[in-house]
């Protein structure tokens, strides 16, 4: 996610670039690109694992269901506000207030709102309604819409298909937080200890791969762009801006590869992971921080807005993680032993 804002802020391919039908000059663009590309299911399979485990929790703590429900849906509100009101505008580095716009965050946010109404449910009925979004989405993501008519437009692309407004419609996106639901409890609960884990995780992630492969390759259902060949980094990049059945699939088995990755550093190079811990505690805050950082210094400062390539975004990006590791550091300590409201919702 660092390394893909900081190169939306310094990478000067982004004065050409159409994230809605990419075309890419080299290679080492194309990765740097693509690296990125697991965030926004890994944060949707977050929430929905993290949702799932404070519902049961809560629950435990003895909590009735619909007081857990509420502070869900409360929770998911705050973010939808936190993107209207605070991210929207940090884009721009605060020039203006900028409401009439939806994203990843407001996406997260009413899709943990939905996530709350079905959270009673048996796993299977969230798995099915997943299954059903997921096998009806090719079709609705071309609904057609009037793009002069602002309540359609609000409508359309809030839920269904990307645009000017959004490039996060929640129904696709709801049903990938929908699969962290059902995976919570086979990592929290069945597979105990490290080895079961990571070995479930890992046939999670090679049944997924299997699938977006086939869904890619028959080229019929559910992928958008075409390929040049089956060993053309072209095979496994298709549309993002909304996201198409293959990508979904197929970054759901990367996000599983990459948790099998996390297992072995956590248990063979714990040291490693430090930094990823900390970030971790407050996520929230390391992505409200690190935008309008990027934003003020390039944009309203002007310095090297657009004017870099691959070297100078990977430095960058390092050089930016470095200052937002100590001071998640800090607002991990403020929060913690803070009783602020809003404070503990970051």
């Amino acid at each position: 996610m660092l390394l893909d804002h900081v190169s939306f802020y310094i990478n000067s391919l982004w004065l050409s670039f159409d994230k809605f039908d990419p075309l890419f000059p080299d290679l080492a663009q194309f990765w740097l690109r693509y690296s990125s590309e697991p965030v926004a299911p890994g944060f949707l399979l977050v929430n929905g694992v993290m949702v799932w485990y404070l519902y049961q929790r809560r629950l435990a703590q003895g909590d009735s269901p619909s007081m857990v429900r509420r502070y869900l849906i409360e929770r998911g509100l705050f973010l939808v506000l936190i993107q209207l009101i605070w991210v929207n505008s940090a884009w721009s580095g605060f020039r203006e207030l900028n409401i009439d716009h939806f994203g990843i965050i407001g996406c997260i946010g009413v899709s943990m709102c939905l996530l709350a109404l079905v959270m009673g449910q048996n796993w299977m009925v969230r798995l099915l309604i997943a299954a059903l979004i997921a096998a009806s989405y090719p079709a609705l993501s071309h609904i057609k819409y009037d793009i002069t008519e602002p309540a359609q437009v609000w409508i359309v692309e809030t839920f269904i298909t990307a645009g000017k407004l959004n490039s996060y419609p929640v129904i696709p996106w709801f049903a990938v937080a929908l699969l962290g639901t059902v995976i919570a409890p086979m990592w929290i609960q069945k597979w105990t200890d490290a080895r079961s884990r990571l070995t479930g995780t890992l046939i999670l992630g090679c049944a997924a791969m299997g699938l977006a492969l086939l869904i890619r390759s028959i080229e019929i259902y559910g992928s958008e762009f075409s390929y040049s060949s089956l060993m053309h980094p072209s095979f496994i990049h298709d549309l993002k801006y909304p996201p198409t059945l293959f990508f979904s699939i197929w970054f759901f088995a990367l996000n599983m590869f990459c948790v099998c990755l996390l297992l072995i550093l956590g248990s063979t190079l714990p040291w490693v992971l430090k930094p990823l811990r900390i970030v971790g505690q407050v996520p929230l805050f390391f992505y409200l921080l690190h935008i309008p950082i990027l934003a003020v210094i390039t944009r309203r400062l002007d310095f090297y807005y657009r004017q870099g390539d691959v070297p100078e975004v990977l430095f960058a990006a390092a050089l930016l993680f470095s200052v937002m590791v100590p001071l998640s550091f800090w607002f991990a300590r403020l929060k913690a032993s803070s009783n602020n409201k809003l404070i503990r919702m970051m």
